[in-house]
């Protein structure tokens, strides 16, 4: 009933901001998770789309895993509710098995709606899903769940480096600031490359000095790879 109501999401919100929703919102998100996932199995995209007959397409509520995402994105949630959502998608690839037959190019497969939500937490949530994956992965002794997060990653740095040629511009930021060092390489490399895809010079500067100090040394590296072109910019 409540999923609903297209301004879910707006109400949670701002309510979130207000007053403790914790009690409320990890046991809402554990079964949304679970409805969600199943619903993104039998639809084939992310974004929710009316019936082109429905005269009422505007105020048609979203589809659930849209609904599911954008939760994700816009409420203020405590570790505790994100920590269990990462368990349910991440259970919910073991279950099926699927890691090895993930596309991903597009919405093609029945795992494309669990594969979107397992980046958003890789991007938004790092630290709970690193927690999560630990305990997930040694209280496995099949092995199974750590080779499908392995896969997992790898696709989500695959598909992060094909963000940064397909739509660089709002998948720079994302990008310049990924988990894996090979993702904010390929972003700085690309920035050197076009620094109009930043909206001035001041943040194409701010950019490259927080890359400088990058904990891994071959983003360093691509910074400084061009030096007269990095001299340029900072005279």
């Amino acid at each position: 009933y409540l999923c609903k109501h297209s301004s879910l999401t707006q109400l949670l919100t701002r309510l979130s901001q207000q007053v403790n929703t914790e009690p409320f919102l990890t046991p809402l998100m554990a079964l949304l998770a679970e409805k969600a996932l199943q619903d993104s199995k039998s639809s084939s995209a992310v974004t929710s789309d009316s019936n082109p007959d429905d005269e009422e397409e505007d105020s048609a509520p979203p589809s659930l895993i849209s609904l599911f995402m954008d939760m994700l994105n816009m409420v203020p949630l405590e570790q505790q509710t994100v920590a269990v959502v990462a368990r349910s998608v991440l259970n919910w690839f073991k279950v099926r098995d699927t890691g090895d037959a993930m596309e991903i190019d597009g919405d093609v497969t029945d795992t494309s709606g669990a594969f979107k939500v397992f980046r958003l937490l890789e991007n938004k949530y790092s630290s709970v899903l690193d927690t999560v994956v630990a305990e997930l992965t040694s209280a496995d002794k099949s092995r199974k769940m750590k080779g499908i997060i392995k896969n997992l990653f790898e696709l989500s740095v695959a598909t992060a480096q094909q963000d940064l040629t397909s739509d660089p511009t709002s998948s720079l930021t994302v990008c310049l600031h990924h988990r894996h060092g090979v993702v904010r390489r390929s972003a700085v490399e690309r920035l050197l490359q076009d620094t109009t895809l930043m909206e001035d010079s001041v943040s194409v500067q701010s950019a490259l000095a927080m890359r400088l100090q990058d904990e891994d040394p071959s983003v360093i590296s691509a910074v400084l790879g061009s030096p007269q072109r990095l001299w340029e910019m900072f005279e």
